[in-house]
Formats: C-alpha cells, sequence, structure tokens
C-alpha cells in the first residue's frame, strides 16, 4: 500500500513548518497532527480523522480534496488487506485440519490392527468438491460495500463543495469591488519604494496571502497569462511557480503573506497597491508600495 501521508510529511519538512505552529494555529493536539503523518489513523477517533486532515493539509499549502480521496482509497485498501489475512489464516487452518482427519490411521480394537484406509481417502479424493469461503464472500461484500459508501460520500461531497464554490462566489463578487490591474498601475498610481530582499527558504517556494478583508490579486506565473484572483474575507490563496511568480495586491490591510511557511514582515499595511515579483534565480522577492497620483 502507497503511504500516502509520507509526501505530505516531507512536503511540511521541505517548507520548515513546525508542527507546534500548526498545533496553535489549528488548536488540533500535536500528537494527532504526528500520528496523521506516519499513518496511524487508529489513533485518531473516525469523526474527526478527515476533519484534522482537511485542516493540517490547509496549513502546509497542499489540495485538502486530493489528500481525503487518499486517505479513503488508504483506509479502503487497508481493510480489504486485512480482510484477506484473516481470511488466509482461516483457510491455512481448515486445510491444517482437513490433513490431519485424512491421515490418521483409525485402530480396530476388536482385531487388535490398524485399519488401512487407502479406500477411504481414494474415495474422498474423488468425491471432493469445490467450495467458496464464506470469509470470502464477506470480503466481496465488504468490498462492495465500501464502494458504494464512497461514492455516495463523493457524490454528497461534489455537491456541497458546488454550493460552497458559489456561495464564496457571491460573496467574493460582492465584497470584491475593485481589483487593480498592471496597466492600471501604470497610469493612476506612483512607485514610491522599491526593496528586493534574499529567500533563504529551499526550493520549491510556496506562496501563501491570507487576507482578513476582501482583498483582489492579479497574478502572473511563471510568464504566462495574467489571472484575476479576488479572495473573500478571511480566506487565503496559495501559489506555486518554477521560475517567476508577479503579484498584485489591491491593498494590504490585515493582509499577511508567507513564503514556504515563513512570514514576509518587510510589507507594509497601506490601502494603496503592493506589488510582489518572486524569482528563483536568484532567489528573491522585491516588494513595491504604490501611492494614488493627484
Amino acid at each position: 500500500m502507497d503511504n500516502f501521508f509520507e509526501k505530505y510529511k516531507k512536503l511540511r519538512e521541505d517548507q520548515k513548518i513546525d508542527l507546534t505552529d500548526i498545533e496553535n494555529r489549528t488548536k488540533i493536539n500535536i500528537k494527532y497532527l504526528a500520528a496523521l503523518e506516519v499513518g496511524n489513523f487508529d489513533l485518531i477517533q473516525e469523526p474527526y480523522t478527515r476533519l484534522f486532515l482537511r485542516a493540517y493539509i490547509n496549513e502546509i499549502g497542499a489540495d485538502p480534496d486530493e489528500a481525503i480521496s487518499e486517505l479513503t482509497e488508504y483506509l479502503l485498501k487497508k481493510d480489504s488487506f486485512e480482510s484477506n489475512e484473516t481470511e488466509k489464516t482461516e483457510q491455512e487452518k481448515n486445510i491444517s485440519d482437513e490433513k490431519k482427519k485424512d491421515f490418521s490411521i483409525p485402530f480396530d480394537n476388536k482385531n487388535n490392527k490398524f485399519q488401512d484406509t487407502s479406500f477411504r481417502l481414494d474415495k474422498r479424493k474423488g468425491n471432493k468438491q469445490t467450495s467458496i469461503s464464506p470469509n470470502l464472500i464477506k470480503g466481496i461484500l465488504f468490498i462492495v460495500s465500501w464502494v458504494v459508501i464512497i461514492i455516495i460520500i463523493r457524490n454528497i461531497t461534489l455537491d456541497n463543495k458546488n454550493d460552497d464554490t458559489n456561495t464564496q462566489t457571491n460573496q467574493i463578487i460582492e465584497n470584491v469591488t475593485n481589483i487593480t490591474s498592471f496597466e492600471q498601475l501604470q497610469t493612476d498610481f506612483l512607485e514610491i519604494s522599491s526593496q528586493q530582499t534574499a529567500i533563504e527558504q529551499s526550493l520549491p517556494l510556496i506562496v501563501k496571502i491570507v487576507s482578513k478583508k476582501a482583498l483582489g490579486i492579479v497574478s502572473v506565473q511563471d510568464l504566462l497569462e495574467v489571472k484575476s484572483n479576488p479572495i473573500a474575507a478571511g480566506d487565503q490563496k496559495t501559489f506555486s511557480f518554477d521560475t517567476k511568480l508577479d503579484i498584485l495586491l489591491h491593498h494590504t490591510e490585515g493582509v499577511a503573506v508567507f513564503i514556504n511557511g515563513e512570514p514576509i514582515r518587510d510589507i507594509k499595511l497601506q490601502q494603496t497597491p503592493v506589488r510582489l515579483i518572486f524569482s528563483v534565480e536568484p532567489k528573491s522577492v522585491t516588494i513595491k508600495h504604490y501611492s494614488k497620483t493627484d
């Protein structure tokens, strides 16, 4: 079985995110977080396993839906494996008992000698019939039941996800009324400061933006197309890139920016735009603050 949880532990360690920090932010006991990273899911009560995993995955900047799907598949394979092992043990025991019966030699007390059972053994072999183990049937029914449950849960999750997405989109439309474009930045604003800082974190570089207020974001990843990324109040957005990432924030009030889990502290809180240019060669971030032109 593939231990999917090992890659998330490596991702956390690569980003130098401490489990204690995740515990402080999520209020989840660190022993449960450690159990998630080694696949000891039996330590956590079943109703909370997926909730704890989703919170943990959000903190390290990965896809929580993909992680939940991997967890479900892992648990299904684990249950099937344990069921097959139990069935195999019982089958071996039955075979052993059958062999003991076949090779036992009965003693004839009347004639004071052992009986010849060769004819009986040949007859038993000739009348042997193939039968399906009840444990095998139980295992098949168990797997089918799990598949049906997974399909039902997945459909419910997709429906809820679509509803949540629609609700969140409506909130963003209502709250984010203005997004500054790169063209507007050149014509309507004046650059008042520019600062370049070296990035010491190891690759890959993952940028996370958390905002307490509705925020309009425009981004360009690896010189591809320009994208608008509005986020609602209290939400967050994660970016990954190979060579370069250019981000334009409509404002920075109540906004925190992290690179591989470490906060960028040189960003001033202001109502006017701030531009962040991340580069891999060299590993650096350029922070540009703007003010409104008269």
